[in-house]
């Protein structure tokens, strides 16, 4: 009787401790969920953020760009007076 009465305690006990494994789980699954959810939400909004930024970027070195390709014309086309100097034959 004492070996039932141990046996029924364990299984008593084993059925609690499972009991609050399922528990657990379901909460960490429930925190799992909201943790994907708020990083979804901070995802999009650093992709909105983001992306703009990354345009205006690729706007800003577009124009830097086309800055110094001009300025490397306008170089080659109307020397300055230095290399004037420099390149005109002494006299």
């Amino acid at each position: 009787k004492q070996a039932e009465a141990e046996l029924e305690a364990a299984k008593t006990s084993r059925s609690k401790v499972e009991e609050e494994l399922a528990l657990e789980e379901q909460e960490v699954e429930e925190l799992t969920k909201e943790v994907d959810r708020i990083e979804g939400k901070h995802l999009e909004a650093l992709e909105t953020k983001l992306l703009p930024l990354r345009e205006s970027c690729a706007q800003l070195a577009e124009r830097e760009l086309q800055l110094v390709v001009q300025e490397q014309l306008d170089r080659h086309r109307s020397p300055s007076p230095l290399r004037q100097v420099v390149q005109a034959p002494p006299a």
